[in-house]
């Protein structure tokens, strides 16, 4: 039979175990939120040798003429508009001497494994939790999704009729966030730190913000 002094001894292990899970779980709260505030991009350019690309008159559309018509183009066009004004280019819509197309994806990817997602979802059974000693119910499945998300803008030169393609610049992010306009804001600042970036350019660029999934 246990003693009252052994069950008090068992009692404040158990209680230190739950001390030491909380300040763990806050631990890693505290980290993981550090961590999405920051959006990795990776940036790859081309730049046409033969037209140089100075601040000049420019005009905005959708390279996905699907796109062209929708509210989150909208909220795009203004974002790379107000972008390219702070950079000396003024805005035309009549007459431009450039035109850039703006177009951007987001694709699921493959799937990867979560070890910090270990007892926080209820699901299937019950199980010991790594981080203390309570039981708790907990997810088989601790997959999460996995997004591709991509900013392409093009930018040419309008002479008569005809179209030359003087800049391109891709921005490619990766993430749990499968929301493009979450991450907008960081990945067109990665992609405007410099205008034009070199011919041939691979890079990646950290930008820290408000990432809001």
């Amino acid at each position: 039979m246990f003693t009252s002094s052994s069950c008090l001894f068992f009692h404040n292990i158990i209680s230190s175990l739950k001390v030491v899970r909380v300040v763990g779980l806050s631990v890693i709260s505290l980290w993981l939120c550090a961590c999405g505030a920051t959006v990795r991009t990776q940036i790859n350019a081309f730049v046409a040798e033969d037209i140089a690309l100075s601040p000049s008159t420019f005009k905005i559309q959708a390279k996905n003429p699907d796109n062209a018509e929708s509210l989150e183009f909208r909220y795009y066009f203004d974002k790379v508009k107000f972008a390219l004004q702070q950079r000396g280019y003024e805005y035309e819509e009549i007459n431009p001497i450039f035109r850039v197309d703006i177009d951007y994806t987001v694709q699921r990817v493959e799937d990867e494994k979560d070890p910090l997602r270990t007892g926080f979802v209820v699901s299937s059974g019950w199980r010991y939790s790594p981080f203390g000693t309570s039981i708790v119910m907990f997810d088989d499945d601790n997959s999460r999704a996995h997004y591709q998300r991509v900013i392409n803008l093009s930018v040419l030169k309008l002479e008569d009729d005809n179209a030359k393609p003087v800049y391109q610049v891709t921005g490619v992010s990766e993430g749990s966030c499968g929301v493009l306009s979450a991450v907008f804001d960081e990945m067109l600042s990665a992609i405007m730190q410099r205008f034009p970036y070199e011919s041939g350019t691979l890079k990646y660029v950290r930008v820290k913000g408000d990432v809001k999934c």
